[in-house]
């Protein structure tokens, strides 16, 4: 097979090689990107990276305070499940 051939068989090795690195690329980039979001009041805040992995949660003190913690874990996460 001719290496100039843009159609033939090296020529689509070469486009494959090429499209794994742009892929890894953009994984890395994904990797570096911070996303924050937070409740509408605020308590809670989420950063999380471009592949959607966690980095970083915080809640209120107001919202863990003792006589919530109940509310928070048991009555909010039914509503969501």
């Amino acid at each position: 097979f001719p290496s100039h051939d843009r159609f033939g068989l090296f020529g689509m090795m070469d486009k494959v090689n090429r499209l794994k690195e742009a892929v890894e690329d953009v994984k890395h980039k994904l990797n570096d990107m911070l996303v924050e979001a937070e409740s509408a009041n605020g308590a809670i805040k989420v950063t999380s990276n471009g592949q959607k992995h966690i980095r970083e949660i915080n809640i209120s003190d107001e919202l863990l305070a003792s006589d919530r913690k109940e509310e928070i874990f048991f009555g909010k996460v039914k509503r969501y499940a």
